[in-house]
């Protein structure tokens, strides 16, 4: 095993710290408001930074940045009250290191050190656990196309046979189109999650990738694209092939500031498996500063 004893415990951070992969130049979205059920319009991008996200008005995750514009902190929230928060730390522009800890007592719960290439972008993540934070308990590696979009993501456990492998698609205006996930599970390989979007006229900025690869280690990354396409449908598969869910989210009711920047959106969720189901609706709020 690899060994690493670099740990910190910063006390001085405010809440949820998330500092993951670099620069978060947030948001452009559109000039023109839209109404219910209209598709996302043209838009010119500005430089404002998203600083939260909140469903029905209940707070989700929230954002701060340093004097240089890097994400350095990430918060999150359950029923409105803060659980756990990320700290980030740079080099030259540069994540280097994620840490995560527990709101209620600021312990450090989960530690990634991340190595770059020489264009800068995550290659590899080296993670540290609670219960042994002197050995590496997994570890992420980082593909990219020629054009520099993310091209998989690959997941390894150190103590069990188990990892898996994320392949991300694109369509030919590089706007992400699906992402496969491959399972393998003791030396059985099959794919285990699909999810396809659509997406709208407003392309993800090319300064938010980063970002959302920072958002992705920690799993918040669909919220922010749901403000990028029209609809997202996700389907899990059993080891045997079999169609186990299928989820399709439509989005709705953009609305924006006098800036451009999307401040709500209407998510509709409905079980395709399960057409009786009622739809699950609700609202996507964005702040910015």
């Amino acid at each position: 095993m690899i060994s690493n004893n670099k740990t910190k415990n910063p006390m001085i951070v405010n809440k949820n710290a998330t500092k993951k992969t670099i620069y978060i130049f947030f948001l452009i979205l559109l000039s023109i408001s839209c109404s219910e059920g209209d598709v996302t319009p043209t838009h010119e991008a500005n430089d404002a930074l998203l600083t939260k996200v909140s469903r029905n008005g209940i707070t989700n995750i929230e954002l701060q940045y340093d004097i240089d514009r890097n994400l350095y902190r990430l918060d999150y929230y359950y029923l409105g009250k803060l659980t756990t928060y990320y700290i980030y730390e740079y080099d030259g522009g540069i994540l280097r290191e994620s840490r995560r800890y527990s709101a209620e007592d600021h312990s450090l719960e989960y530690r990634s050190v991340f190595t770059a290439d020489n264009f800068g972008r995550i290659v590899k993540g080296e993670n540290y656990s609670k219960s042994d934070f002197n050995e590496i308990s997994s570890i992420n590696v980082f593909e990219y196309t020629s054009t520099g979009l993310l091209k998989s993501k690959e997941l390894i456990f150190a103590e069990i046979a188990i990892s898996h492998v994320e392949e991300f698609s694109y369509d030919n205006q590089d706007n992400l189109s699906g992402v496969e996930r491959i399972l393998n599970d003791s030396g059985q390989e099959y794919t285990s999650l699909e999810i396809t979007y659509s997406p709208a006229e407003q392309p993800i900025p090319a300064d938010w990738q980063n970002y959302i690869l920072i958002l992705r280690l920690s799993g918040d990354h669909e919220n922010i694209l749901h403000m990028f396409n029209t609809s997202t449908r996700y389907r899990t598969y059993s080891p045997n092939k079999a169609i186990i869910g299928e989820y399709d989210y439509k989005t709705s009711g953009h609305l924006f500031n006098d800036e451009g920047n999307l401040t709500q959106v209407t998510i509709t969720k409905k079980n395709i498996l399960s057409p009786q189901t009622p739809d699950e609706v609700f609202d996507l709020n964005y702040e910015f500063q």
